[in-house]
Order: C-alpha cells, then sequence, then structure tokens
C-alpha cells in the first residue's frame, strides 16, 4: 500500500469516526443512519462504513451485559453484511431503530446461543436461530421494539409454521408454544 493511500485511508477513517461520535453524543447536528446512508456526497463504501461505525458504537453502550467476546463476534458481523464488495445499491443499511431493537433483543437474550443475522431490503435487521432446516426462528426487528417473528417447528410428519407480531417484551411468551429453548439452548461439545 502506498503512503498516499496509507493516508487518504487515515483521513477517511478521521471523518467517519467524527461523524460517529457526533452521533454518539447527540450533538444538535446529528445525523440519524438512513442520513448517513444516504448522503450523496459519500461513496457507498464510506457510507456504509459510517453506518457500521454507528452500529457498533450503539452496541458498546451495551457492553458491560455482555461477554467480552460478544462485541467482537456481532462487529466481525455487521462487518461482513455491510461489505461494499457484497453490497446491492438498492438495499438500504441497517436502520439505527431496528438496530436498538436488536440491542435490546440480545439483552433479553443475552444468555442463550447468538443468532445469525442479516438485513432485510429496509434495513431492518434480521435474526434466526436454526436446528434443522424445518425447524427455525427469524425475528425481524423493527422500530420502537416491535418485532415480527416466524417460527417452523416440525411435528410429526408434518412441518408447522406461524408468524406475529408483537412488542419486544413480549416476544418470548409469543414463543411460548413452539417451546422456544431449543433453539436458544447453546451447543453442546
Amino acid at each position: 500500500m502506498t503512503t498516499i493511500a496509507t493516508a487518504e485511508s487515515a483521513r477517511r477513517l478521521a471523518e467517519a469516526m467524527a461523524r460517529a461520535k457526533a452521533m454518539q453524543f447527540n450533538q444538535p447536528a446529528q445525523r440519524t443512519y438512513e442520513e448517513l446512508s444516504a448522503e450523496s456526497d459519500l461513496s457507498l463504501e464510506e457510507r456504509l462504513f459510517d453506518v457500521r461505525a454507528a452500529c457498533k458504537i450503539e452496541a458498546r453502550k451495551f457492553s458491560m451485559l455482555f461477554e467480552p467476546d460478544w462485541h467482537k463476534k456481532l462487529f466481525r458481523q455487521l462487518d461482513l453484511l455491510m461489505d461494499p464488495e457484497e453490497w446491492d445499491s438498492e438495499d438500504s443499511p441497517v436502520s439505527k431503530n431496528s438496530f436498538i431493537t436488536f440491542i435490546r433483543m440480545s439483552m433479553i437474550l443475552r444468555n442463550a446461543r447468538r443468532p445469525g443475522i442479516g438485513i432485510a431490503n429496509d434495513g431492518h435487521i434480521l435474526a434466526t436461530w436454526s436446528i434443522r432446516r424445518n425447524d427455525r426462528l427469524t425475528v425481524e426487528c423493527l422500530p420502537q421494539d416491535r418485532v415480527r417473528w416466524i417460527v417452523s417447528v416440525p411435528l410429526k410428519e408434518e412441518t408447522e409454521s406461524a408468524a406475529g407480531v408483537t412488542s419486544l417484551h413480549r416476544l418470548l411468551a409469543n414463543l411460548e408454544p413452539y417451546k422456544p429453548e431449543h433453539w436458544f439452548a447453546h451447543e453442546r461439545g
């Protein structure tokens, strides 16, 4: 890597960190994740970097509630999900309000097996726990602590599916008929 490229990378990183820091401290000129991701004067790579940085700052606010490696794994997932080389320019990066719901859900389920995560086209975080192809729970984290859930569970020779929308604090109660603990149990071995 050349010195010019390194200096340019350092400058872009410093600018992104300044933008993320402004968001963290709720300065008057605070911009939302959506504004950061839609800013036309920034490249796609810069917009995705800004949103990833903002998500990481938001997650760090709750660091004391999670195991030390929890953030490292989450940050790696976010980096992979919002990789500019794999990104479809028509999709929206993570929505701030969806990410906050995801973090709050993670706090409720902090002793559970960590989910696989994805991003819906509208920027909502998707969390998935699966045992087998026909035994899975998917939760879409909506703004304002709302969630949309979909389950698929094997019943004898059939697969039963169900779905619903509820508040985050009622999620486990809604899932109770499907025995959610089997999705959340840590793998043995």
